[in-house]
């Protein structure tokens, strides 16, 4: 007589892709659809992938995949700073490109980029915060590191707000905000450092 177990015993599965079995010792499998499980003496639990029941499964993701492609350039930015290490040299924590950076993303039309590419030895782009447009991609080229300034100043919401630890509500500007400007992106194989993990330029007491 089979066991009289109801979690078990003439269980019946319309999604087979499991097979439940509790002892080795198995009076009847079926690989079916649906499947009809006999068992008894039933002791330790093994979830087995019959395939016998391959037949049973339908593909359930039909859609054609295609990968992004930059959009057309409305500008490219060479570089005009090189990395020292994985950081930049300290006499340029203050050769800014966020101005430049900015002023190409205003000026470009929806549906285009703008390139941060590498210039020989020139690999490195420094910048605060920077703003998206909508349909504006940003694309860091392979072999450019973006530079966040480690100068809290730049990031201020309001004077003194950012670069302070306190209960107040967040006070810096993110580095790159997409605030309003829908269709917009980062793009490239290029790298953006944060450089959270490196001390802030704060002025000397």
């Amino acid at each position: 007589m089979a066991a009289s177990l109801p979690w078990v015993s003439k269980a019946r599965s319309r999604s087979p892709i499991f097979v439940v079995i509790l002892h080795p010792e198995i009076r009847a499998v079926r690989p079916k659809c649906p499947v009809k499980i006999e068992a008894m003496r039933l002791r330790f639990v093994l979830f087995l992938l019959v395939p016998g029941l391959a037949s049973c499964l339908t593909a359930q993701d039909t859609r054609t995949v295609i990968e992004p492609l930059f959009p057309p350039l409305c500008a490219r930015l060479d570089a005009q700073l090189e990395s020292s290490g994985q950081s930049l040299a300290r006499a340029d924590e203050q050769k800014l490109d966020t101005a430049r950076i900015q002023r190409a993303i205003d000026r470009c039309g929806k549906g285009r980029a703008v390139m941060l590419h590498v210039d020989e030895e020139k690999n490195a782009f420094l910048t605060g915060p920077l703003q998206l447009r909508t349909d504006v991609t940003l694309i860091v080229d392979l072999g450019v590191t973006v530079y966040a300034s480690r100068d809290p100043r730049l990031y201020d919401i309001t004077p003194g707000s950012c670069g302070v630890v306190n209960d107040t509500p967040p006070g810096c500007k993110p580095l790159i905000s997409v605030d309003h400007a829908p269709d917009s992106g980062i793009m490239g194989d290029g790298t953006i450092d944060g450089r959270g993990g490196e001390t802030l330029l704060l002025p000397q007491r």
